[in-house]
Order: C-alpha cells, then sequence, then structure tokens
C-alpha cells in the first residue's frame, strides 16, 4: 500500500503555486502542496467530568478508513489516501476569534426522557427543530435541556497559522472507481491545477467584498472545519455519476 510519497518535484511545483497565488504577509505560503499521509492534526482523546482534555494525540487530517489491529480490541491504524493535496492557509487574526466557539461539543451527561417532562407524551422528540441537547416536543412544543458538559475536542487554536482543505482543487485524483473509492485514482499534479489556481485567484480579486484576510466568522470557521468531509462527497457524487 502506497504510504510514502513517490518521486515528483514538490518543491519546483510549490513555486509555481507561490507565484500563482502569491505568500500571506508572514511570508508563508498562502496554498501548500502536500502528501495527505504527511498532514496531521491534534484532537483530544480523553477528558475529566468538567470537560476539560487530559490527553490528546496527532492523528491523520485526511483519513481513507481504519484498520483494527488484530489481538487489540478498540485500537486502530488510520490510512491516508496516497494522494498529494493542497491546503490554504488562514492566518492567526482570522481564525482567533471564532476558534473558540467550534472548538467545543457539548455531551450528554445524562441519558434522554422516554417521556417529555411537560405533557408526557411518548415518541416526543421533533428533530426538525431540536438540535444538540435542546429537545423540543413535537406534541407541546416545550424544551427539555438534557444535562451536558462542554468537552474540548481540539485544544486551543495554534498561534502560527492553520492549513485547511483548499475548496478549489482540494484532492488531486482521477475520477475512477479505484480502491481507494471517493478518493479516485492516484494522478500527478500538473499545469492544469496551475491555471485553475490562477483563475480562482482572479475571480477573489473581481470582487470587491472578498477580503482573504479579514477574520472568519463562526459560520465560516464551521464550514472551513467540514470542508474535507463535503469535499468527498463531492467527489463521491462525481465518480458515481
Amino acid at each position: 500500500m502506497l504510504q510514502d510519497a513517490p518521486t515528483f518535484d514538490v518543491t519546483g511545483f510549490q513555486k509555481k503555486i507561490d507565484n500563482t497565488v502569491g505568500l500571506s504577509p508572514s511570508g508563508h505560503s498562502i496554498v501548500r502542496l502536500r502528501w495527505a499521509r504527511d498532514c496531521q492534526k491534534w484532537v483530544n482523546t480523553e477528558w475529566d467530568f468538567a470537560g476539560n482534555a487530559t490527553k490528546g494525540e496527532m492523528v491523520l487530517k485526511y483519513c481513507a478508513f481504519r484498520v483494527d489491529l488484530e489481538g487489540r480490541p478498540g485500537d486502530f491504524v488510520e490510512v491516508a489516501p496516497p494522494r498529494f493535496v493542497l491546503e490554504q492557509r488562514y492566518e492567526p487574526e482570522q481564525y482567533m476569534p471564532s476558534w473558540d466557539s467550534a472548538r467545543y461539543v457539548n455531551v450528554p451527561t445524562d441519558e434522554v426522557p422516554i417521556s417529555c417532562r411537560y405533557c408526557y407524551a411518548l415518541d416526543w422528540i421533533d428533530s426538525y427543530k431540536s438540535e444538540g441537547v435542546s429537545l423540543v416536543c413535537r406534541h407541546c412544543a416545550e424544551i427539555t435541556i438534557v444535562p451536558f458538559v462542554r468537552r474540548d475536542i481540539v485544544g486551543p487554536a495554534p498561534r502560527d497559522g492553520w492549513y485547511n482543505l483548499l475548496r478549489v482543487i482540494g484532492v488531486f485524483n482521477k475520477h475512477t472507481k479505484e480502491k481507494f473509492g471517493p478518493w479516485g485514482g492516484y494522478r500527478v499534479p500538473d499545469q492544469r491545477d496551475i491555471t485553475d489556481l490562477r483563475e480562482a485567484v482572479h475571480l477573489r480579486n473581481k470582487d470587491p467584498e472578498c477580503d482573504p484576510f479579514q477574520p472568519l466568522s463562526d459560520a465560516a470557521m464551521n464550514q472551513a472545519r467540514a470542508l474535507g468531509m463535503q469535499r468527498i462527497d463531492e467527489q463521491r457524487k462525481a465518480i458515481n455519476a
């Protein structure tokens, strides 16, 4: 199984990217070429009763699948898609203000009531109006808050910049139903991708309201975090079309 990056002039291609997209105010590549296996992120894995992280680890940012380790229940090895990816850089002033709002998740500390505590009806949760631990009764419309703790999932914001999958290209692949499914077949980055980046920069510069260095809103931060999975779904649709 191919996990190490194949022979390719990454440095040369990165120079082409930098010449097309430019560098950030801090001197870093706004868009960078990476081998998926080398892209990692920090996640917390254990917490105390108050939701504070007590243990964490680096995991693959882009995971194709997991392989269970024989004889070790609960242990597994993550396998990255053997593909090149493009990541976009966000400056600290962009994501710092909204990082904490996306950093925590509400984890219930008690069972969901079998019946509504107000009208005592069964099968009571309105799935369209309920959100997280705030449950709305489909019969009386009263809201029940399930006891919860705010659990820190990703830890504090990185202080030297944050990279996430680029929307324009994201994963270099061929739309073929090979063994890595939605990740498609292996493809070498080429001049077509530089052309796509140049067009994306042109369209961005034509939009007077688009400032790539403005702070991200909470919605934009959540959207950025979900972009990896969104990109996979888009590729899956393209493959199955």
